[in-house]
């Protein structure tokens, strides 16, 4: 996913800088040189989320956390780096994506023991769904660093919500098993609404066809049993 910048989100987002809502709200990040005892004390991880499509769709509080953390935690520094230059904000960045991310969770929880306040985001959206993050979650939570979610935009409940679909049970199954076998057992095994990820290219045709078979499955006659 990816984060549009539209003329509309450039047009009308008004939005006051992260110090701004510091001074006007008070810094709810607690920085080390804020705190005489601040080497003893551990940071925060933060789970950010960012806009999966229209920039107004950043939240305050996102953004002021993300102006006062020490270190935001990326799947691509130079994706998030535009987005933070479009609120000037200026922090620093590092990559963690799934190709390093049992390394640099190792490293990140450091960093948080030593005090340092961190930030995950993905490229838009919620971190951790069906994007990295959960391996940093966990290493905090084992190390008894607090684990605060900033919440935001979800792709899947903004598909859910539009869709039509009854919403009182769903089922997310992130992207689907690539081999149509496993693929169709995981499909037939759920009643509930089903919500899947998948890229841009792979949203037709395919898509269609499954539900297809799950549809002539269910009109299917059975025959009746005797004994």
């Amino acid at each position: 996913m990816r984060v549009i910048h539209g003329r509309d989100a450039r047009a009308t987002l008004v939005l006051p800088s992260p110090a701004a809502f510091s001074r006007a709200r008070g810094a709810f990040v607690l920085r080390r040189s804020r705190c005489d005892n601040a080497t003893n004390m551990p940071g925060t991880l933060f789970i950010v989320a960012t806009p999966i499509g229209n920039l107004e769709d950043l939240t305050p509080r996102a953004l002021r956390v993300l102006g006062e953390v020490d270190l935001i935690a990326c799947e691509d520094t130079r994706h998030t780096r535009g987005l933070l230059n479009r609120f000037g904000v200026q922090a620093k960045t590092i990559s963690y994506h799934e190709h390093n991310e049992r390394e640099r969770a190792e490293e990140l929880g450091k960093l948080l023991e030593a005090g340092n306040n961190i930030a995950i985001v993905s490229d838009a959206g919620t971190p951790l769904i069906s994007d990295p993050g959960f391996r940093i979650v966990r290493a905090a939570i084992e190390r008894g660093i607090r684990v605060i979610p900033i919440p935001g935009p979800a792709a899947f409940v903004a598909a859910l919500i539009a869709s039509g679909l009854p919403t009182d049970q769903f089922f997310f199954a992130g992207f689907l098993p690539a081999r149509a076998t496993a693929r169709r057992a995981l499909l037939d095994s759920r009643n509930a609404g089903l919500l899947r990820s998948a890229a841009p290219d792979r949203c037709g045709v395919k898509g269609r066809s499954e539900h297809t078979r799950r549809s002539n499955r269910r009109r299917r006659p059975r025959a009746d049993k005797t004994s």
